[in-house]
């Protein structure tokens, strides 16, 4: 398991690539902060508050801090996902006088949890997520 996390005195961020080929359990948890998972292999289904989704590649899940979760491992096949968890800090300073981007976390296109992408939107989000390894793991953002 690769897990990396960046912090500077404004916002917390931790990302984390992780690849597991052992069954586990997971307990239903929720974050202080928001989630964005990206499933890329295995046999999982995620459960998100009273449903459960049947993960694919490029699945990509956006939870608030309300959102009860867990992923159900349920074979041996390596489990691979990239999970980014922040705190509002980060969007309140990226919000626009147009935009509050808070909002996005608890509007109706989120309330599924679920963004579906096509294949090019899938390898760029991808793309995307895998630069933060590139950030040393000692970095801290001015």
């Amino acid at each position: 398991m690769n897990i990396s996390r960046y912090v500077n005195p404004y916002f917390d961020i931790q990302y984390t690539h992780a690849v597991d080929t052992d069954y586990f359990l997971d307990n239903f948890h929720c974050h202080d902060g928001y989630e964005i998972y990206f499933f890329i292999s295995g046999d999982v289904d995620y459960f998100i508050d009273n449903r459960v989704i049947p993960l694919k590649y490029g699945d990509l899940i956006v939870l608030n801090n309300n959102n009860l979760h867990k992923p159900y491992v349920k074979s041996n096949k390596p489990y691979e996902r990239i999970i980014v968890n922040f705190n509002n800090k980060i969007i309140q300073m990226l919000n626009t006088k147009d935009y509050n981007l808070l909002s996005f976390f608890g509007n109706s296109l989120v309330n599924n949890n679920e963004i579906i992408l096509n294949r090019d939107q899938t390898e760029e989000i991808l793309k995307l997520l895998l630069e933060f390894e590139e950030i040393p793991q000692n970095a801290v953002w001015q």
